[in-house]
């Protein structure tokens, strides 16, 4: 990983010719569409060159991307980035390709760290990781390109009714766990470029070998080019206090076993509370429980606040709220149906009528200001009497069919209503 290439033709006791060309060589050959200002830097050995190529690829603002990668003591290593180094060697440099062809695939131990912070450990398992992937591919295989912003947001279980109710968005997924074991998969499939990790809600505190397992899952991301911020939890759980302490610590194990990258690795948890932390806005109890969904309106308004709380490391697009697909026009407003006139003329044809039709087409008002079945429409009484009241008919009320006179029927439905049978008028009650 440190070797600089001497650029001669012959070696001591080496039959070979080697013909290098990246003894000079500057960024802008490795990336030809890169800027003027960080296409003009150079490099002398591989680690060098992983740096530029993990800092290019990752960091997305570009006054951020100049400065770190000119400042040639921040350190910037992703495996990514130490495979590339290595195949662009392989292509350039006949001594690394000479170096590569001759190796049995164990691993390669240094002797020592150079002057890097990293830890020799690390340092190994990054070197074995660029030999293997030089071995087995080419320049022509490999692309160096800025990595599209893709923001994967982990929440606890109480946002499990965010992502349904929110427009979605490319560059936004959304990854609501209830235990830290599915955290893995949830990152494995999305392959984001950032993560804002949002820390759990418990009644109780998490066991400490739960807390390492995700220190270990935030690492691996790290080291893979994703950048990882930590936020705390929204309040209302007994276990809130111990919570943020065990993110804190956890965000500390991970930039120690992720030191290469661990500027990537981001905790926003002040030691002491701050007002500008989202979970300020949802109030000390946001809901009656710690197996409840949040109410919808805390929920959109801890999302607005996350995202002005982490605007300097990530940018996240503004929440907004689907619309629901509500048609007022043909809704029912007593049964909360929906009725098109397709769907009246149908059921007219099937058989079934209207309340409009009822009154229309079946009942007419004699003088005496009574309702009294439409004769003219039916023939039959005892078919249009079953079709039309839902009461039984006994046989001796079909003397007043046959009789001139008009029954009454009562349409007084009021509280406190006496029938006026009792007064002798006849009629049945409606």
């Amino acid at each position: 990983m440190f070797f600089i290439c001497p650029n001669r033709r012959h070696m001591d006791g080496v039959d070979y010719d080697f013909d290098c060309s990246v003894k000079n060589m500057t960024f802008k050959d490795v990336v030809p569409e890169a800027e003027d200002s960080i296409g003009r830097l150079s490099f002398s050995n591989i680690f060098e060159l992983a740096r530029l190529i993990s800092i290019y690829e990752c960091e997305r603002n570009a006054d951020k991307k100049r400065f770190r990668m000119k400042d040639r003591k921040f350190l910037f290593i992703t495996a990514t980035g130490v495979q590339k180094a290595f195949t662009f060697f392989k292509r350039h440099c006949d001594h690394v390709c000479r170096s590569l062809a001759l190796h049995d695939g164990a691993p390669v131990m240094l002797p020592y760290a150079e002057t890097t912070e990293i830890p020799i450990e690390q340092l190994n398992d990054l070197n074995s990781e660029g030999i293997k992937f030089a071995m087995t591919h080419s320049w022509s295989d490999v692309t160096v390109k800025e990595a599209t912003q893709k923001i994967l947001i982990l929440l606890p279980e109480g946002f499990r009714s965010l992502p349904s109710m929110v427009v979605p968005e490319e560059t936004v997924e959304y990854g609501i766990y209830q235990r830290f074991s599915e955290i893995a998969d949830m990152i494995s499939r999305a392959e984001p470029r950032s993560i804002i990790f949002v820390g759990p809600t418990h009644d109780l505190p998490l066991h400490r070998a739960s807390w390492m397992k995700l220190a270990t899952i935030i690492a691996k991301s790290a080291l893979a080019g994703a950048k990882v911020v930590i936020v705390a939890p929204p309040r209302g759980e007994e276990a809130w206090n111990q919570a943020r302490i065990d993110a804190r610590e956890m965000a500390e194990v991970a930039r120690g076993s992720g030191m290469s990258m661990k500027h990537n690795i981001v905790c926003m948890i002040p030691l002491v509370e701050s007002t500008t932390e989202p979970f300020q806005s949802m109030g000390l109890h946001p809901r009656s429980s710690a197996t409840d969904t949040y109410p919808q309106i805390a929920m959109v308004d801890y999302m607005n606040c996350l995202r002005e709380f982490v605007r300097a490391e990530v940018e996240v697009p503004e929440v907004r709220l689907a619309k629901k697909n509500d048609s007022r026009s043909n809704r029912n407003p007593r049964h909360g149906r929906h009725h098109s006139n397709d769907d009246i003329s149908q059921r007219t044809r099937d058989g079934g009528v209207t309340k409009n039709y009822h009154v229309k087409k079946t009942f007419r008002r004699n003088p005496l200001n009574c309702v009294v079945p439409n004769m003219s429409n039916n023939t039959n009484p005892n078919l249009m009497l079953s079709s039309v009241m839902p009461h039984f008919m006994h046989p001796q009320s079909l003397a007043f069919m046959n009789s001139p006179v008009v029954p009454f029927i009562s349409t007084n439905r009021g509280r406190g209503f006496r029938s006026r049978t009792s007064r002798g008028r006849g009629g049945y009650p409606y």
